[in-house]
């Protein structure tokens, strides 16, 4: 197997893409509804696991591990990570479940200040056809 096809497996695996915009300071999340709740997921198991309930305990994304999901003692959005105690992420994650019910495919949502007014950047998540595949997408 080569090494783009062990990448484009992963970002298929994880079931979103994703990518940093330096530019306008956002995390930008691209994936078919059903593919964007693996984030939820994601952020769900990470919280229901005891051991990552220590500060700077954390779990790297995709596969080329940019974005980590840290405990921290505040919640935060930065270049780097996705911050804050369970019970934030927790509610990061029924902020982003919450918002992706009611999203049309086509359209996109953003989470920034009602997760934490010290962000220094935030998340958009942009809602694709159900046939999406993230290992395809080059942006």
């Amino acid at each position: 197997m080569t090494l783009d096809t062990q990448i484009a497996k992963e970002w298929d695996q994880l079931g979103f893409y994703y990518e940093y915009d330096d530019e306008l300071k956002q995390w930008r999340f691209i994936g078919s509804k059903q593919g964007l709740s693996q984030l939820i997921n994601i952020i769900i198991d990470y919280t229901s696991n005891k051991s990552n309930n220590g500060l700077s305990e954390h779990i790297h994304l995709g596969p080329y591990s940019y974005l980590k999901i840290i405990t921290w003692n505040e919640p935060i959005i930065t270049k780097d990570y996705i911050a804050g105690a369970p019970d934030d992420l927790k509610m990061l994650a029924s902020l982003i479940t919450g918002k992706l019910k009611v999203i049309s495919t086509g359209n996109a949502f953003k989470i920034d200040k009602e997760y934490s007014p010290k962000n220094s950047g935030s998340l958009l998540f942009i809602v694709m056809a159900d046939e999406f595949q993230p290992a395809v997408i080059e942006l």
